[in-house]
């Protein structure tokens, strides 16, 4: 549901014609509509995954380097909410479609659909990585 929020939201900033940001705006409000309910109904049967929470620093560190890449040419950096947030989501979005694939797997021929197989073990690896970076 929260790639439906993305897209909509994109898509709707993206529309010129008063039609399609109408038809976009009506599906958005339904999306928004929707999700509010589902996590309520989530949170209520103790099913609701939460993001990672983030606490609030006490003191303001402030930047002694220019370089923000440091991470990849010398010491690691800590990670930003956002790039958490964005880690969370992708490992999410990885479950699910690991989990998909999973499903077509085993209702599929495997010599036929052999390049499902393929996609399942490249989402293991994504998955482990993406961990790894928690």
């Amino acid at each position: 549901m929260d790639m439906n929020l993305s897209a909509y939201s994109m898509c709707l900033s993206h529309s010129t014609r008063t039609d399609i940001r109408n038809f976009f705006n009506h599906y958005l409000t339904t999306i928004i509509q929707i999700f509010n309910e589902a996590t309520e109904l989530m949170l209520s049967k103790g099913t609701y995954v939460r993001s990672p929470f983030i606490p609030t620093p006490k003191t303001v560190d402030t930047v002694e380097r220019q370089s923000f890449l440091t991470g990849w040419f010398g010491d690691r950096r800590p990670l930003t909410a956002i790039e958490i947030d964005q880690l969370f989501f992708d490992i999410s979005r990885n479950a699910l479609g690991h989990a998909l694939l999973l499903g077509y797997t085993e209702l599929q021929n495997p010599k036929k659909y052999g390049n499902i197989c393929d996609g399942v073990l490249i989402l293991q690896k994504n998955l482990s990585i993406s961990l790894v970076q928690l």
